[in-house]
């Protein structure tokens, strides 16, 4: 059923996954739910030539989380307690919550952050009163190795297919076309 084996035999279990490139909503059963996310807001990754904008990328990192990034992921973490505080400890517990990421810098501090939202502290967990955060696990695996959350699957057939046939498509072709000669 899922593409990983948990580290765990939960009775129930939150499988919280974060993921550079795709969006959308996975696996849900009674005692297993499986939300997908995407990072938080980004400083650009790339530039068109002429952009005039490259300065604040070259201070904080290209394609690095940003502070309204940062606070986009705590709240979601925020929302999830709400949404799913009937299912969820009030505290972090290793059997209740897996977390996976792609291995990306981006990614991983968005999990890092939600995961603040989801679990704040309670009084009996403040290890360090200036720091009022716990480390969670977030996993991952290189991304050569990610077979479920790295897109692109190069290696996937029917991928590969689909990507031709878009690119393909008149309409692309003509939203491509309008771009390529304002940019590039």
């Amino acid at each position: 059923f899922l593409p990983f084996e948990l580290p765990v035999s939960p009775t129930k279990i939150l499988i919280i996954l974060y993921h550079c490139k795709i969006l959308g909503t996975a696996l849900t059963m009674s005692n297993i739910k499986s939300p997908v996310f995407r990072h938080g807001d980004l400083t650009p990754q790339e530039f068109f030539p002429a952009d005039k904008h490259k300065e604040v990328a070259r201070q904080h990192g290209y394609g690095q989380l940003t502070k309204l990034g940062i606070q986009q992921q705590y709240e979601l973490g925020q929302y999830m307690r709400r949404r799913y505080s009937h299912f969820l400890s009030v505290v972090y517990k290793q059997n209740e919550i897996y977390v996976q990421s792609t291995d990306c810098d981006q990614t991983l501090m968005s999990a890092q952050a939600s995961l603040a939202g989801l679990y704040p502290l309670t009084q009996g967990q403040i290890w360090n009163p200036r720091i009022l955060w716990q480390p969670i696990p977030v996993h991952t695996v290189p991304l050569s190795h990610d077979n479920l959350l790295y897109l692109p699957f190069s290696h996937c057939p029917k991928y590969n297919e689909l990507l031709r046939e878009t690119f393909a498509t008149r309409d692309f072709q003509r939203q491509f076309k309008q771009y390529r000669v304002r940019y590039f």
